[in-house]
């Protein structure tokens, strides 16, 4: 038991790598949520505070997004061009 805790502790580390891995994630987010399916592992999770490292990682790409999206308009728009979506 104490070894897989150590496992779950080490592939939650790697969390953050998700977003920069892009699809290549996939496999990785499978395997965690396999290993991790059985509701004391998920109160496991709770206590160590993934929830807030999840929000926070989520918050990050969320932001990412939005300064992509205005350097996007800012260059359609400095070429002259505006697509309306």
């Amino acid at each position: 038991m104490i070894l897989f805790a150590q496992i779950v502790d080490l592939l939650t580390g790697c969390l953050s790598e998700i977003g920069q891995a892009g699809e290549d994630a996939t496999d990785f987010i499978a395997l965690y949520e396999t290993l991790l399916f059985t509701t004391p592992w998920k109160q496991y999770l709770a206590v160590r505070g993934v929830l807030l490292h999840l929000a926070d990682l989520l918050t990050k790409e969320i932001d990412e997004l939005h300064a992509l999206e205005e350097n996007t308009l800012t260059s359609d728009l400095a070429q002259g061009k505006y697509n309306a979506r």
